[in-house]
């Protein structure tokens, strides 16, 4: 026994040896003079803001010679606090004398470096006092200075990396690495990531001038680091080491992994007009690797019981001074046709591994997410193709489409490509074309709609004739089609593929996903059916029996199958298992219980086909999206991000296939008139009077308009609440400072947004942009709220009026006309504005009642009747 005890103390001692073998003295001094790079880092990332600042108060004054300079009265960036470089020294002594001389040079030379930064922006911290500026009216002293800064930022980071190279081989002289040390593996895996990181970042720069677009986020770069983080971090096991290689691993895999998606994915035509989005990313990314990633490495060697290292210098950023833009072109690139085989799996006797279905899952998250950002197009094409049929037939010009993409799928479709090498190699070339050839489609897509938009904007080079405009629809429409097309087939094959291997029906999860899968393959076909009874007219409505004998199974079978369902075991909750469960069962049964209805789906009687069809897409996608997504993604993650360390959990993946959204289509509508443009007929004299009536609101009552605003989902078209909120925006012009609005909107909830505004504040511009429509209409809310903000805000003698904008019906009793009534008799009166289909007798005597004006909105009188309600009264 006493033998025994020896060789554990032995074996422990040895182990403690491997991990420490750098004296603590020798490593803290190597501490010292990463902790003034440090700080010398930090105070130059936080410069970088100031000359930024700086550099447009410069070009400010060239331009408009209007002093900006009172806010850089003191230099942008100070020396390091003496503290830490008198600690530096006093613990350089632990060195050897010639580590000391080595590690020396290299520091005295980045302090140098860093003495030349403060002391260039000290001199422009004099420029500002001395008001030397009004003598250098083009400001070539502060080009010439901040140009100098840049070049000094490069060097800086030089010398930086000249003293990490000799910090890390006086660590590694007495540190060698040890593969079979578990903490120096952990040690040399965060060393490898942050390397890859710093050589993502060094493809970018910050532009200190970002109305001038040039350096914008490296797509390219940023994709392969990505790609590279996953094949680190990817289904790996992570060694419990310390809670800061936890902290780094959540941080810098799971953390900055989404950040780089997020900006990437925004990276769209807008923001490529000026670097503010990539400047924005730039520092959120310095930001994530210097105070999170390196920071928790940092502590991981110095803060480490089994553990003694050596910190590391953070990331040192640069910037660069633009003076040629670079200036995307939305010209749209047809797709190519790809030649794509078909497959035809043969059966496999084992179950899916969980990176093959990791991967299959990949494509339909990139579908996914395409649908998500463009699900509104075929919508909003259709209603602006009518609103220009109807301004060609009346001789007037087109008014603006404008659509906006949130993001842009770019990293799920590179996801999907870099996870392919997880696919049996015969799928993988036709998987990976039809993934590629749907991007294609794509991108044509979201450029010809960000072209028809440039193209008719006021300012656009391109004269929006209705030949150009009427030409791109057709063609969008035909993309949509082929959109549908292609990742029908594209979800085809991913279940021939996922369906040629045996499932372990013993298995709680596989069970439960049958059940689920089986009611989810029933209701995307009822949703396939109905296309062809809406769009083909096939005449022949589904039926439902399959389906219902199907949700019947499926909750027999419930308990049997979430019983056995452990919770400790899976890191989540059975009852929000159950939900799911649920929640999937009663959405397909409303698909069935609506395909009965074939086009009284939608009680619209002049609905297009495509809002008729749009009932079922949405209902199967909303299943997708909140319940069957959410119950694949339980088991097939590995562990739960936040039982990421839990030695309890012993986790088994079932690995689901996940269902793949769908979008509506678009029926292109060709103008009835092809007569050239020359022989349109003449405006209508109310339209011509608009230019009329914007000219002043001299000799009109003082208004406080309460714009009372249907935000519930149906408001998302072209012709609703986005050409309302141009309108506005327009008459606000106009507007004077006394003239006061409020806003109120109502969707699930009524809420005033702005109370008693002038409509000269820029607050008003910037609520109408946030403006959005979703959810479902409670009007009654929304009015009581509107009223009590009119009578709070009352101006006596104004114009006093609640604009309702909506294109909802509502069941209005006695009361309610007879309160507006009483309301108007206090001269608060109320309009509607209808964009509504048909003709509502409510909403005109809604407006009767308020004495008010209903009109019904059309692209073509929206700003003629939102100026007269402006100046329905006459000063007095």
């Amino acid at each position: 026994m006493k033998n025994l005890a020896f060789l554990l103390i032995a074996l422990y001692c040895a182990h403690t040896t491997q991990a420490q073998s750098i004296p603590v003295k020798t490593a803290k001094a190597l501490d010292a003079y990463v902790e003034v790079a440090n700080k010398c880092i930090a105070n130059m990332t936080k410069a970088m803001d100031c000359l930024e600042g700086f550099n447009a108060a410069s070009l400010n004054y060239k331009e408009n010679q209007q002093d900006g300079f009172r806010s850089y009265k003191t230099a942008c960036i100070d020396f390091v606090d003496d503290y830490y470089l008198k600690t530096a020294k006093e613990r350089s002594v632990a060195l050897a004398s010639g580590e000391r001389q080595q590690v020396d040079k290299a520091y005295d030379a980045m302090l140098s470096v860093y003495k030349n930064i403060v002391d260039k922006c000290r001199e422009m911290e004099a420029y500002v006092n001395l008001q030397d500026y009004q003598q250098d009216a083009e400001q070539e002293w502060v080009k010439g200075k901040l140009s100098e800064i840049q070049k000094e930022y490069i060097q800086f980071r030089a010398a930086k990396r000249e003293m990490d190279k000799i910090i890390y081989a006086v660590y590694r002289k007495y540190q060698k690495y040890n593969p079979n040390n578990i903490n120096h593996v952990a040690e040399q895996k965060m060393r490898d990531a942050i390397k890859l990181e710093a050589e993502m970042m060094d493809k970018w720069a910050y532009n200190l001038n970002p109305k001038i677009p040039v350096a914008g986020i490296p797509n390219t770069e940023l994709i392969q680091n990505i790609n590279q983080m996953d094949s680190m971090f990817q289904r790996t096991e992570i060694p419990k080491v310390s809670l800061f290689y936890k902290q780094f691993v959540f941080q810098l895999y799971h953390g900055s992994q989404k950040s780089k998606r997020y900006w990437l994915d925004r990276n769209i035509y807008e923001n490529q007009l000026n670097d503010g989005h990539a400047n924005s990313g730039y520092k959120a990314f310095v930001n994530e690797l210097n105070n999170a990633a390196i920071s928790f490495f940092n502590k991981f060697c110095s803060s480490n019981d089994d553990f003694g290292g050596v910190t590391i210098t953070e990331y040192s950023p640069v910037f660069i001074l633009p003076e040629e833009a670079i200036t995307p072109k939305p010209e749209p690139v047809e797709y190519e046709e790809i030649d794509i085989t078909p497959i035809s799996p043969q059966p496999v006797s084992k179950t899916i591994p969980v990176e093959a279905a990791f991967a299959l899952n990949s494509y339909i998250e990139f579908v996914n997410n395409a649908v998500r950002v463009s699900k509104n197009i075929p919508r909003m094409c259709e209603s602006y193709n009518r609103s220009v049929i109807s301004a060609q037939e009346n001789g007037r010009k087109p008014s603006r489409f404008h659509y906006d993409y949130p993001d842009i799928p770019l990293s799920y479709y590179q996801t999907a490509l870099f996870n392919s090498k997880y696919v049996p190699e015969q799928y993988r070339s036709v998987l990976n074309k039809q993934a590629k050839q749907i991007w294609q489609v794509f991108d044509e897509l979201q450029q010809s709609t960000k072209q028809l938009e440039l193209s008719t904007y006021e300012k656009s080079d391109i004269e929006p004739t209705y030949e150009f405009i009427f030409g791109r629809l057709e063609r969008i429409a035909h993309l949509i089609d082929q959109f549908n097309y292609q990742t029908d087939a594209l979800y085809n094959n991913l279940r021939l593929v996922y369906e040629s291997y045996s499932k372990d029906k013993s298995d709680t999860w596989v069970k439960t996903g049958l059940d689920m899968t089986a009611l989810m393959d029933e209701s995307r076909d009822i949703v396939e059916k109905m296309y062809s009874y809406i769009r083909d007219s096939s005449g022949v409505l589904p039926s439902i029996d399959d389906l219902n004998a199907k949700a019947r199974t499926a909750y027999l079978n419930k308990h049997d199958n979430l019983d056995p369902i452990n919770t400790s075991r899976y890191g989540t909750s059975a009852s929000t298992i159950e939900r799911f469960y649920n929640e999937i069962i009663d959405g397909s049964k409303k698909i069935g219980e609506l395909s009965q209805l074939g086009f009284d789906a939608n009680p619209s009687k002049t609905a297009p086909a495509a809002e008729v069809y749009d009932k079922f897409v949405y209902q199967y996608n909303h299943m997708i999206e909140f319940y069957f997504t959410n119950l694949v993604e339980v088991p097939d993650e590995q562990i739960s991000e936040f039982e990421y360390f839990n030695p309890y959990i012993s986790f088994k993946p079932t690995s689901l296939l996940k269902h793949q959204k769908k979008m509506i289509f678009y029926d292109f509508a060709a103008p009835s008139d092809k007569a050239p443009e020359a022989e349109q007929p003449e405006p209508e004299a109310d339209a011509q009077n608009v230019d009329d009536l914007y000219t002043s609101m001299d000799g009109y009552a003082i208004n406080h308009l309460v714009l009372l605003l249907d935000v519930s989902s149906s408001m998302n078209s072209a012709d609703r609440l986005p050409l309302l909120k141009e309108s506005l925006k327009r008459l606000l012009g106009i507007m004077r400072e006394e003239d006061k609005i409020s806003i109120v909107i109502y969707s699930e909830k009524a809420k005033a947004i702005l109370k008693g505004e002038s409509c000269k504040s820029s607050k008003v511009i910037k609520e109408l942009d946030k403006l959005n429509s979703e959810g479902t209409t409670h009007f009654n809310q929304g009015m009581e709220l509107a009223y009590e903000v009119a009578d709070k805000y009352f101006i006596d003698n104004g114009n006093n009026r609640i604009i309702l904008a909506t294109d909802g019906q509502f069941n209005m009793g006695s009361a309610q006309y007879k309160f507006i009534e009483e309301q108007a008799a206090k001269d608060i009166a109320m309009s509607v504005f209808y964009f509504g289909t048909e003709p509502s007798e409510n909403m005109m005597k809604m407006a009767e009642s308020g004495n008010g004006k209903y009109s019904h909105i059309t692209p073509e009188n929206a700003d003629l009747v939102l100026v007269k309600e402006a100046k329905a009264k006459e000063e007095e």
